[in-house]
């Protein structure tokens, strides 16, 4: 399926998907197809060294989500990223 189909098949536009194990090949390619149909997407990954691809705009924030004390931190920077990925759109959890 190329970009055009997938961007026709759905719309993301304006949406916040944050992939869990977003550093691994399977998380790497939700968030493309995610980023093709508009969505502004955050990883979560344990990986320490992690770069994001360049044709990838996404946010990777490091986290090891098995552990519910570190849950805290990377959830509440989500939203600041989440801002400035945005450019400024307000984001609120509900």
């Amino acid at each position: 399926m190329n970009n055009t189909a997938i961007r026709n098949l759905f719309s993301l536009k304006n949406r916040v998907a944050i992939i869990t194990g977003g550093a691994c090949i399977l998380g790497m390619e939700y968030a493309k197809t995610l980023f093709l149909s508009g969505a502004k997407v955050i990883l979560f990954d344990i990986k320490e060294n992690f770069t994001l691809p360049r044709n990838l705009k996404a946010k990777y924030i490091k986290v090891d989500i098995s552990n519910k004390r570190t849950l805290t931190n990377p959830y509440m920077s989500t939203v600041p990223a989440l801002q400035a990925h945005t450019r400024g759109t307000a984001y609120t959890h509900q």
